[in-house]
């Protein structure tokens, strides 16, 4: 018996500290957790799933065309039109399958928005009438509101019944300010800068002004800077600032002093004007994947070196053709900006020509595949 005693005795004193602690460290995770933000193409699908859970429930109020009941979104407050727009089609392309998406006329949208504030202001009472949109088959009108509070924005949708103004069900979420998805559609425009550095394979086209077989291919470092306006999410003009490094080397015979070696090295600035466009998939939000096409132009860093074991070191003015480029790239956001792995190539519209004094001989073409690493990051304007 006193052994018992002991035991329950001290069991309840040692219990009681670890139940006390166990509640202070877990309930604050728990209630962190249910207020945790999430990016908005999962919100709105949580709602579409809600929307769903809650359509055999609204179905029991009426009777309704095929069974299901009609609803209207519409009245939509959120900071930019573009959201709302991109909100109201996700939920409408989600919901079709047990609901009736009613679509309402815009010359009707005047008086609705009026009934919607009324709505509003009575969601939690029995309201003395129908609302407009009922009499055009809308049954509920699911309305979203989406406000910023602090760094984040409250996703707030509700469902309101047209017959009665009242409130028929709610879903909340926050998602988080950085969702890249979202930034895109709280500014149409925005600035990106960025840069990158990898290497790249040029393959070279000697003239047939020049004798000998080139070293092709042959590596090089080419670190740039770039910067984007973006028009929308998938669209983007873009232009660089790349540092090219050319080295040609050949070698051939010469019929009077036999075997030679020789080599061309120029530096130039590569400023392409670039179209972008990048598409990110819903269900992988930091995911982007780009293409682009544009058309480079060269400009000449210095003198172009010309080197040769059969002849004195020399330097020539020169001057490089526009080429034109294609590639792609693939990024994942990180904090505010996107890091990226960026695969292109280019090749020159025409030959490099080197210019001495008043004569121009064309030397080489250049083609060039690169492989990059690097970061861009995001500077944006509301609307």
């Amino acid at each position: 018996m006193i052994i018992s005693d002991f035991f329950t005795h001290t069991v309840k004193k040692s219990i009681a500290p670890v139940f006390a602690c166990a509640v202070l460290v877990f309930l604050p995770a728990h209630l962190f957790a249910q207020t945790k933000a999430i990016g908005l193409d999962l919100a709105i699908s949580e709602a579409v799933d809600y929307l769903r859970s809650k359509s055999a429930d609204l179905a029991t109020f009426d009777i309704y065309i095929e069974g299901k009941p009609g609803v209207a979104f519409d009245g939509f407050v959120t900071p930019t039109s573009a959201l709302s727009n991109y909100i109201k089609r996700r939920l409408e392309n989600g919901s079709h399958e047990f609901f009736n998406v009613v679509e309402i006329s815009s010359q009707n949208l005047k008086l609705l928005q009026d009934e919607i504030n009324l709505a509003l202001e009575g969601v939690t009472s029995e309201g003395s009438g129908e609302l407009e949109g009922h009499w055009h088959g809308a049954n509920f009108f699911v309305l979203v509101e989406v406000v910023q509070e602090g760094a984040d924005y409250l996703f707030n949708l509700r469902i309101i019944r047209t017959r009665t103004r009242v409130l028929a069900g709610s879903f909340q979420r926050t998602i988080s300010g950085n969702d890249g998805r979202l930034q895109g559609l709280l500014h149409t425009i925005h600035l990106s800068l960025g840069g990158r550095a990898g290497m790249a394979l040029n393959m070279w086209t000697l003239s047939n002004d020049i004798t000998g077989s080139p070293d092709s291919p042959s590596l090089s470092f080419e670190p740039a800077l770039q910067v984007a306006v973006h028009v929308n999410r998938f669209f983007a003009l873009q232009t660089e600032l790349a540092l090219a490094m050319d080295t040609v080397s050949y070698s051939g015979d010469d019929v009077e002093k036999g075997a030679y070696t020789a080599s061309f090295t120029a530096y130039s600035l590569r400023i392409p004007l670039i179209a972008r466009f990048t598409y990110t998939p819903r269900t992988i939000e930091a995911l982007s994947l780009a293409g682009f096409v544009g058309i480079g132009f060269n400009i000449p860093v210095g003198a172009l070196q010309v080197q040769s074991n059969l002849y004195p070191d020399s330097a020539y003015r020169f001057s490089l053709p526009p080429s034109y480029i294609v590639g792609a790239n693939v990024g994942w956001q990180v904090g505010p900006g996107i890091v990226f792995a960026d695969i292109r190539f280019s090749g020159d519209l025409a030959r490099t020509v080197i210019i001495d004094n008043a004569d121009r001989l064309a030397v080489y073409l250049r083609n060039t595949l690169s492989f990059a690493l690097g970061y861009e990051y995001k500077f944006r304007w509301r609307n």
